[in-house]
């Protein structure tokens, strides 16, 4: 077992230069918002001894809660896989996370949110997947290692802290939360790492550019949080909500921050008046290129109906590419039960044609995209749909189906969950593959190599305790 050394949060004099101008931009903004509120509190309050302290610093005003899951994964490599080189048998891997959350509430002036995560991973597949991690597509993120989570080489602050880092041990420590929240009269301004979620997809979201969730991902209490800083605009119902975005980031070979790697975006939402549909605009740049989209979000008939799109202008290549996904979800009773499901379309328009899928690793637009977490398939048109049942008050069963409609092929995932106790789950899934070869999720080639990516099939359990 090799043994890793433990690395320290480094920050370079362009980033402690930031965050001191971030700092004292919220300090003066948090004292003016404090002022005012203490000067509407001294208008219907009289004390003999004031204190400005006393009732901003308050137990009560605290929230603290986590979770602790432990979970277990067993698969099987196909035939013919970069796995079955490695592995003729059965791979075992095993996780257990530890989530500590806290919140403070400034009387309604401000919040303070921290999350701090600590892993402790066993993984008999994880020196494979970081060695072919970017041929992995939609497969990747059923083994159980924090991969995106434990890398901070990109991001602003380096919160993450490495204890051990072996053949197959992991252990790691980081913040994935971190922020300050201001809210004055007219909407909120956030600093520091949090969670960014745009769009309306189900499974696949164009909209979402910064840390989408991979579709094959069962496990979504917590999105991967970013450093950035967000300013919410909220004008009246009448005229909408608006969202400007800065995301900076650094370069992973020389750490300093650059504008090239760094995001700057918005995103408009609009309610349209006297109905039951909304719209959204997002615009950004981005890694140098420019998305821009535009979504509709409407009911009709007892369901819900989605619709987001995107082009980007690729700057190095002077091109773009069209992105879009839809869908239409709907519940309804059968034998006295609940049931809901969905099915959704998705197109990449910057994915491979079928038979093509090995020039993936020489599209460096898409290749870039893969190995930064933004898109996770590789090839351009894709069906998913999922129905679930509350089989009792305390169980539910879904099943999902991811398709590469092209190929054909796909990933068959049923998923059951059973709240044993009030604050304790069960959870048992499996991920079924399947496909022919030189399909998408039944296996490419990799060049020069002679063997497929195929993914695993694969069956994950996990106990999940919250407080």
């Amino acid at each position: 077992m090799e043994s890793g050394s433990a690395s320290r949060p480094h920050f370079s004099g362009g980033c402690r230069s930031f965050l001191w101008k971030l700092f004292w931009f919220l300090w003066f903004l948090f004292n003016c918002l404090n002022a005012s509120a203490q000067d509407v509190s001294s208008q219907n309050t009289v004390s003999s001894n004031p204190s400005s302290l006393s009732g901003l610093f308050s137990m009560e005003n605290m929230e603290l809660g986590g979770h602790f899951k432990t979970r277990l994964a067993l698969s099987r490599p196909a035939s013919g896989s970069i796995y079955h080189a490695t592995e003729n048998g059965v791979v075992w891997d095993a996780q257990n996370e530890l989530r500590l959350k806290g919140r403070y509430s400034f009387n309604g002036v401000a919040e303070l949110e921290v999350h701090n995560e600590s892993f402790l991973v066993w993984s008999e597949t994880r020196g494979i997947l970081s060695e072919f991690q970017e041929g992995q597509g939609g497969g990747s993120s059923d083994i159980l290692i924090p991969q995106s989570l434990i890398n901070d080489r990109r991001r602003l602050m380096n919160l993450t802290w490495t204890w051990e880092e072996g053949e197959k041990l992991y252990a790691v420590n980081r913040f994935d939360r971190l922020s300050l929240s201001l809210f004055p009269s007219w909407g909120v301004i956030k600093g520091g790492r949090q969670a960014i979620s745009w769009g309306d997809g189900m499974l696949f979201n164009p909209f979402d550019i910064f840390t989408p969730f991979a579709p094959t991902t069962l496990d979504r209490d917590y999105k991967q949080g970013e450093d950035a800083l967000s300013v919410q605009v909220n004008p009246g119902d009448q005229y909408g909500d608006l969202q400007l975005l800065y995301i900076p980031r650094r370069n992973v070979v020389t750490r300093d921050l650059s504008w090239e790697e760094s995001s700057v975006a918005a995103n408009y939402h609009l309610m349209i008046p006297d109905t039951e549909w909304e719209l959204s605009f997002i615009g950004a740049c981005h890694y140098q290129d420019f998305p821009v989209g535009a979504g509709v979000v409407g009911y009709m008939g007892g369901s819900a109906l989605r619709l987001n799109t995107t082009w980007t202008y690729l700057k190095e290549d002077a091109s773009g590419f069209v992105s879009l996904v839809a869908n239409v979800d709907y519940g309804w009773v059968w034998w006295g039960m609940n049931f809901y499901g969905w099915v959704e379309y998705y197109y990449n328009g910057l994915g491979e044609s079928r038979d093509h899928y090995s020039e993936a690793f020489e599209n460096e637009a898409l290749r870039k995209r893969l190995l930064r977490g933004e898109i996770y398939v590789r090839g351009r048109h894709y069906m998913d749909a999922l129905v679930r049942v509350e089989l009792h008050p305390l169980v539910n069963f879904q099943l999902v189906a991811i398709t590469n409609i092209a190929d054909p092929s796909g990933v068959i995932q049923p998923y059951l969950t059973w709240d044993m106790l009030d604050n304790l789950r069960l959870n048992v899934s499996a991920s079924l593959y399947w496909g022919g070869h030189n399909t998408e999720y039944g296996g490419g080639e990799i060049p020069g190599t002679g063997l497929t990516d195929r993914p695993s099939n694969n069956i994950l359990a996990w106990v999940a305790f919250y407080f």
